[in-house]
């Protein structure tokens, strides 16, 4: 006998749903998260966003635009909103700054009431589509809330976990009637506010919903009066519009003063495949094999999961009937999110399988805008929820009363098919450690007598070659934000030509000439960093394989550092990568198996312990294409060589000028390649790196 619905209450189904949701996040990041309290767990990209707030708490006001934290990137500063901390979160905790402890962390926190959002739109999303039945919305909510996309995004993005305002915004796009425009634009303009200070993406997906509704308003019109409300839904969605741009304002998504900050790159790189709906990636699936696509498309994860696509197929075999409605012009609004979400997602370069299907060559200032959203495979998401409300739609129009049951035996094979994804998730967190060796002295006493921390290179120059490495931004952004100390070095999804043209030009410029600031502590990568600049105040000594220079009122020695020289006639292999008598200053390419390439220009510094003739680099030059050979112009403390010529593999020989060679001391090799070319600029690859020429080993004869 079916279950009389009626008896339910949906209070009563509404608590149970909420509770499912509390006990799915508990699954998914376990207890560390969770815990306010436990920043152990704390590493990678959520450690950008935890930075932000432990420099902003320290702030007198919570900065501007809001969420700007002044010591990050310092002088400069830096907006939260690129950190992925979600200025808007950061901004409310910020008046209680000093009532929460030390450690306080928010990811888990809103965590949880994401998921509890989601379960909840995902609930009336439902209602609306399956005639107020609450059992199988409670079933179509429980769908929603264990999206494979919405778990995909846990591990280090917890900003891009706000799926529930996408949810939302379909809740007003399902309304049966269709939403008036006085009702949409307030609720429209609610959503895009709050997304406008969570995240852009989550933001254009918002608006494009909300859009959407307008058009079904303007479809369910009378035809003689659509062109009228045609004309109230435009003036409509140009008040959402607006409260989606002052948002992004308010909290520094764009910088009126730079607005070109906000591109970056990689909107063909970072896209979907045409067939990530059926492919289960890194995760398997009961069924489904994983089907490779190109190396940044991890992004355009989007895959259903096998209930859900059960659901949506086994609907439509039982009553094929449903499929006409996909085709009335009521149907238009829900086809402008579907084609829109997928035109840019799969980029100007779309894929099936991996196999290239097109490729468009846009105009540069449009693909400067979509280059905002350069992570492309994302904008699928509105698409996705789309597909998973028209499977519930179309299993209430297939199943009627047994609905309740489907929906159940869909539910479980959906779980049982994501549960490798489930428990890698929970297992990258649990494994996860923010622990670092900047935790221990003598770090931690440099707050002591210094305010400021200055790293060289700092992150955004040379990521792979900054003190710590590709961690650098984490391992002394903790220590800067836990001491109160500023930082100039940091890690964020976008950078501007300020910002790098002042930390990889002008800052070392300044450090070269006005040596090492008293209330300032200077990590250096490496001895090389170091040539030319007074450090006579500052005790230098190797720390944990760097160098730390700062200020120790109880030591006497000043200078801590010994390094070793070339000897004539030592070959250093550059394919073992750093080593303590070379300093690849500027200008390289991170160590391979080989050897290193270098970029357009770049700079070498050594010292020798007796008088040489000449420097010997074992190289190849980057040829290809148009580009024949590469021509050399090189000089040695300053002084010019005559240029030079490579076209193969072989030596080049750079002779040590008299005035220098003929003592021990400091050598600083630079060298310019106007030859030098990217594989992208040459049509042989998307590779935007600049490459000039491949050293293997150098000698000094």
């Amino acid at each position: 006998m079916p279950l009389d619905i009626k008896l339910l209450r949906p209070s009563h189904v509404l608590l149970a749903g909420f509770a499912a949701a509390i006990v799915f996040a508990a699954s998914v990041v376990g207890w560390r998260v969770l815990n306010p309290l436990d920043t152990s767990w704390i590493e990678a990209d959520t450690a950008q966003g935890y930075i932000g707030w432990l420099l902003l708490r320290h702030q007198d006001t919570p900065g501007w635009p809001l969420g700007f934290a002044y010591d990050l990137g310092a002088p400069l500063g830096k907006q939260v909103a690129y950190l992925d901390g979600s200025p808007l979160y950061v901004t409310m905790l910020w008046p209680f700054r000093s009532l929460l402890p030390d450690n306080f962390q928010y990811f888990g926190m809103f965590f949880l009431v994401h998921c509890i959002l989601q379960f909840y739109f995902g609930y009336l999303i439902s209602m609306q589509l399956m005639a107020r039945n609450h059992l199988a919305a409670l079933f179509g909510g429980l769908f929603f809330l264990t999206a494979p996309i919405l778990v995909a995004r846990t591990v280090t993005h917890f900003a891009l976990g706000t799926h529930w305002l996408i949810l939302a915004a379909f809740s007003v796009f399902f309304r049966s009637p269709p939403a008036a425009p006085l009702e949409a634009v307030a609720i429209g303009s609610l959503l895009a506010a709050v997304a406008g200070g969570i995240n852009p993406y989550i933001t254009y997906m918002v608006l494009l919903v909300i859009g959407a509704a307008h058009l079904r308003y303007v479809l369910a019109a009378p035809r003689q009066r659509r062109l009228q409300a045609g004309g109230v839904a435009i003036a409509s969605m140009l008040v959402v519009t607006m409260a989606a741009a002052a948002a992004w304002i308010l909290f520094g998504f764009i910088d009126l003063a730079d607005p070109a900050a906000a591109s970056g790159a990689g909107y063909d790189l970072y896209s979907m495949d045409l067939l990530s709906i059926v492919n289960p990636m890194s995760y398997p699936s009961l069924l489904l094999p994983r089907i490779n696509v190109g190396a940044g498309q991890y992004e355009g994860y989007n895959y259903l999961g096998l209930g859900a696509l059960g659901l949506g197929l086994g609907s439509v075999a039982a009553n094929p009937q449903v499929l006409r409605q996909a085709f009335c012009l009521s149907a238009l609004p829900a086809w402008v999110i579907l084609l829109i979400s997928l035109a840019l997602a799969l980029s100007t370069k779309a894929t099936a399988g991996g196999v290239v299907m097109y490729e468009l060559r846009l105009p540069e200032p449009v693909l400067a805008l979509l280059n905002a959203f350069r992570a492309s495979g994302r904008l699928f998401w509105p698409a996705f929820y789309l597909l998973m409300a028209a499977a519930l739609y179309a299993a209430h129009a297939a199943f009627g009363r047994r609905i309740v049951g489907v929906l159940t035996l869909a539910l479980l094979v959906q779980v049982l098919d994501i549960r490798p994804l489930l428990a890698g998730t929970r297992a990258k967190l649990e494994a996860a450690q923010s622990a670092v060796f900047t935790d221990h002295e003598p770090w931690q006493s440099l707050a002591l007598h210094h305010r400021h921390l200055v790293i060289v290179p700092a992150w955004p120059c040379q990521p792979h070659m900054t003190p710590g490495g590709l961690q650098g931004f984490w391992i002394f952004g903790k220590l800067a934000g836990q001491r109160g100390m500023s930082i100039n070095s940091f890690y964020s999804g976008r950078f501007s030509k300020r910002q790098a043209g002042y930390f990889c030009e002008k800052q070392p410029r300044q450090i070269e000439i006005s040596g090492l600031r008293e209330d300032t502590a200077y990590v250096f990568a490496r001895r090389g960093n170091m040539i030319g600049i007074n450090s006579a105040r500052h005790f230098c000594r190797k720390v944990d394989g760097i160098i730390l220079c700062s200020r120790e009122p109880d030591t006497t020695e000043q200078d801590g550092l010994h390094w070793p020289p070339f000897r004539v006639g030592d070959t250093l292999q550059l394919s073992q990568g750093e080593d303590d008598r070379m300093g690849f200053d500027a200008g390289w390419h991170a160590p391979e198996g080989w050897g290193r390439w270098s970029a357009q220009s770049s700079r070498l510094s050594f010292t020798i312990q007796e008088p040489a003739k000449e420097i010997v680099l074992q190289a190849v030059p980057f040829v290809g294409g148009s580009i024949k050979s590469q021509r050399i112009r090189a000089a040695i403390n300053g002084v010019a060589l005559p240029e030079q010529a490579m076209t193969a593999e072989g030596e080049l020989t750079l002779p040590i000028p008299a005035a220098i060679g003929g003592h021990a001391g400091e050598i600083v090799l630079q060298m310019q390649f106007p030859d030098a070319r990217s594989l992208l600029a040459l049509g042989l690859s998307r590779d935007p790196r600049v490459f000039a020429l491949g050293a293997r080993s150098i000698t000094v004869r």
